[in-house]
């Protein structure tokens, strides 16, 4: 028998345990196998192309079966047409007593009835007053609560009918039913409990729980009924047995942003903003918690927690894209991590004995159903198509959108058509950004960052972040030849193409959130999740300044024109900082939460979008009201872009459409569609519209309880010309001084 070399069996040994290790790592943090992009696979001219134009409709004796009798309204909406799940983020999800049906809440205002055993939607509402908060099933599955604006409970029954509809004066923050009792229990801001009668939804109590000048955050009762818990702003906890009027109130090294109470009441688990999962014993005689365990089981916020019914299990969800399940023996461990692909919003546990299933809605509008040993039993996923960034060519005749499912499409402003349509990236993208040049572009994921010629129509080169990290902002640098790029674990980093080359690089900034460049000045500043700003000079490449200016998340950062202001967006409140000094010069609070901002001119007025429909003017330093500009969206918008030089105004809407204003004249000119599979479609706020061959099938035509689909109306209003003519005649009229 020959002999084998010491060296090559030691390796034969080895490897197959070390693919093993590479395999997991690459689970845990869900990066596919062909998540890098190359500039090869990036230069194939025909995934440039977008679809065909729909040609003129011919006459014909052959009618269609179904044919409107007259011309859309104005009260007509033309609809994106698909049947999964929401357009918007899950922020809340419940499973009824016996665990086959799940509601799901949507930020963009529906509510949907699942049934989990066919997988398929049953019915849905979205006939609400206002952004919708929680829901829950009442004990018997008959009916459920939805707390929807702000100081708003309605009682609904199965069917979809609202039963009653209790108002308060304040904003309610949570509510639930009581397991074993007739009541709901509501919390409001101002730390308040209300005991309501749960058919007639009347007031028969109220109690104040949380402390002068603190806030409460999250409620929580357990299945048997023995404990009230409600958490409180300034880290304290407020709890007292169901029967009685002695509350207890413990002091926490932490606030705790959520909430649950085991099945028996023997647990208490909270959630902090820094990912920390905490579990603690509860003793009932003298009321206290005791025997704390501590882990930092997640990369950011926590935002649910669940027991299981029957076994010492606990499951936790975050905005990191990960579900951990977690033991709940002598030690709280770990025992899996069920990778999403967006943020996780909400999260329950079934409680049906024996069933073991989790419910998660996601950031990005899907839902998925898991098997808490880490199978995915369903996932509804959200419409395919979704704007989420844009950006104007320097002389406004091209924009850039996102398509949907890591595609880009730039549209041709001066025909009203696309001229690319791209769909190479893995990853729903981040970014689309022109360079000044007009010739150049970038489009991002969260693996990779490609730098694009329009001129050859190739990738110059693509960029990929450090290992076991991903990309969470990007932006151009001084010029198309440069990337600054954030991450949620390695901090930020400068990259150029020439080789490709790393400029700096910066380790301190963590969980990146936003970022900006002002490529005049050459200044860079970056947000993070727990409210850190950075400032950097790259003309010196070193750090400038570092500051705490806020305790929640920076979502969105933006330099003025002349680089000397910075407009800085966490949540419901915008402020505007002096450069380089970090010295704030305005601050002012909303009342919706904030997704997208901008500078107007030289700096003095400042456009908002968010939650509420709209495009709002804001003047720092000034008392005046806020004056909207344009109405934007029918719904929540999630950013706007405005090119400097002329008078357009560009708002990406949560259903996925880009609208296209006139920002002088305060008028629509049009809404573009771009749809992953290459199809596109335009109109007018008339229904004039243009779009390819195999658009028509994705939308139909709401009058009313009256649905045809857009085929019947393309003899009618399919016209390109005044489409063309419209867009024409505003982009070549340059913008406001």
């Amino acid at each position: 028998m020959p002999q084998i070399s010491r060296p090559w069996f030691s390796l034969a040994l080895v490897l197959p345990f070390f693919l093993v290790l590479v395999g997991c790592d690459e689970g845990r943090f869900g990066v596919p196998k062909k998540s890098r992009l190359k500039p090869g696979d990036t230069n194939k001219y025909k995934r440039m192309l977008p679809g065909k134009l729909l040609p003129l409709a011919k006459t014909s004796r052959t009618q269609p079966s179904t044919r409107p009798t007259t011309r859309p309204s104005a009260s007509t909406s033309l609809g994106l047409e698909f049947d999964h799940s929401h357009a918007a983020a899950v922020q809340g999800v419940a499973f009824d007593p016996s665990g086959t049906m799940a509601l799901s809440l949507g930020a963009d205002r529906t509510l949907i009835l699942w049934n989990l055993t066919t997988q398929k939607k049953i019915r849905s509402w979205s006939t609400f007053k206002g952004s919708l908060r929680k829901v829950q099933f009442s004990p018997d599955g008959r009916r459920f609560l939805v707390l929807e604006a702000p100081g708003v409970l309605s009682l609904w029954s199965r069917q979809g009918q609202r039963l009653r509809t209790y108002t308060h004066k304040h904003a309610i923050l949570d509510a639930r039913f009581a397991p074993l009792d007739n009541r709901i229990v509501a919390v409001t801001e101002q730390g308040k409990l209300l005991f309501l009668q749960s058919f007639q939804l009347k007031l028969v109590s109220q109690e104040q729980a949380c402390p002068a000048k603190t806030s409460a955050l999250q409620l929580a009762i357990d299945a048997g009924q023995k404990w009230l818990a409600v958490s409180c702003s300034h880290a304290q906890l407020w709890m007292r047995p169901w029967d009685q009027a002695t509350p207890y109130m413990k002091k926490l090294p932490y606030v705790a942003r959520v909430l649950a109470l085991s099945g028996q009441g023997t647990s208490i688990a909270m959630g902090t903003e820094q990912g920390v999962v905490a579990l603690w014993k509860v003793k009932p005689k003298p009321l206290s918690i005791v025997q704390e365990q501590r882990v930092r089981g997640h990369l950011r916020a926590v935002t649910g927690l669940a027991f299981h019914p029957s076994l010492p299990k606990l499951a936790s969800s975050s905005l990191d894209q990960a579900v951990g399940v977690w033991s709940l023996g002598s030690k709280l461990k770990l025992l899996r991590l069920l990778q999403n692909e967006a943020g996780v919003e909400s999260l329950a546990y079934s409680p049906a004995t024996g069933a073991s299933h989790i419910l998660t809605g996601e950031s990005d509008g899907s839902i998925t159903l898991w098997k808490d040993h880490g199978k995915r039993i369903m996932t509804q996923a959200p419409p395919t198509w979704k704007a989420n960034t844009l950006s104007f060519s320097p002389k406004a005749n091209w924009l850039a959108t996102d398509a949907g499912r890591g595609g880009v499409m730039i549209w041709d402003l001066n025909k009203g058509v696309p001229h690319l349509a791209m769909k190479v990236h893995p990853f729903h993208l981040l970014r689309v950004s022109f360079a000044q040049d007009g010739n150049h572009f970038i489009s991002a994921d969260r693996r990779n960052i490609a730098f694009w010629d329009l001129r050859s129509r190739r990738s110059v080169t693509v960029l990929n972040p450090p290992k076991k990290s991903n990309i969470t902002a990007v932006v151009l640098g001084r010029d198309w030849t440069q990337a600054f790029y954030g991450t949620d674990q390695r901090g930020v980093h400068l990259w150029t193409v020439a080789g490709p080359k790393r400029l700096f690089h910066d380790y301190r900034p963590q969980c990146v959130t936003s970022i900006a460049f002002h490529p005049l000045t050459r200044q860079g500043a970056v947000g993070t999740c727990e409210g850190m700003l950075f400032l950097y000079d790259f003309s010196r490449y070193q750090r400038a300044a570092m500051q705490p200016i806020a305790k929640s998340t920076i979502t969105n950062l933006k330099f003025s024109a002349d680089g000397k202001k910075l407009l800085v967006l966490t949540a419901r409140q915008a402020s505007l900082w002096a450069v380089p000094k970090l010295k704030k010069v305005a601050e002012r609070t909303f009342p919706h939460v904030l997704l997208s901002g901008t500078f107007l001119g030289k700096g003095s007025t400042v456009a908002l979008t968010g939650a509420e429909p709209g495009v709002r003017l804001w003047e720092p330093g000034s008392k005046k009201p806020l004056t909207v500009l344009t109405q934007g969206c029918k719904g929540p918008a999630r950013g706007l872009h405005l090119p400097p030089k002329k008078n357009l105004l560009a708002v990406s809407c949560l259903n996925g459409t880009v609208a296209l204003w006139d920002r002088k004249g305060k008028r629509k000119l049009a809404t573009l569609v771009g749809l992953p599979s290459k199809e596109w479609l335009a109109y007018t706020p008339m229904f004039n519209f243009v779009a390819s061959e195999g658009a028509p099938r994705y939308f139909f035509v709401r009058s009313g309880l009256k649905r045809l689909s857009l085929q019947a109306y393309q003899r009618r209003l399919h016209r390109h010309n005044t489409l063309q003519q419209t867009l024409q005649n505003v982009s070549s009229t340059p913008g406001p001084k």
